[in-house]
C-alpha cells in the first residue's frame, strides 16, 4: 500500500504514532545523556507538529 492509498483516519494514525515514536526516542535519549540527539528528535517533534497544524486548518 503507498501513503496516497491511505485514508484520512489512517494518515493521522501514522501521523501520531511517529510523534509518539519521536517523543519516546527524545526521552530515552535525555535520560540515555545523549542531548544533542534528544534536542534533534524535539526540533523534528515541533516540524512535524507545525506541519500537521497547517494542514488541518
Amino acid at each position: 500500500m503507498n501513503d496516497a492509498s491511505l485514508d484520512d483516519g489512517e494518515e493521522s494514525h501514522s501521523i501520531e504514532d511517529l510523534l509518539r515514536a519521536l517523543e519516546r526516542h527524545r526521552v530515552e535519549c535525555e535520560q540515555a545523556g545523549r542531548y544533542e540527539e534528544a534536542e534533534l528528535a524535539r526540533l523534528r517533534l515541533d516540524q512535524l507538529r507545525q506541519h500537521e497544524a497547517r494542514i488541518r486548518r
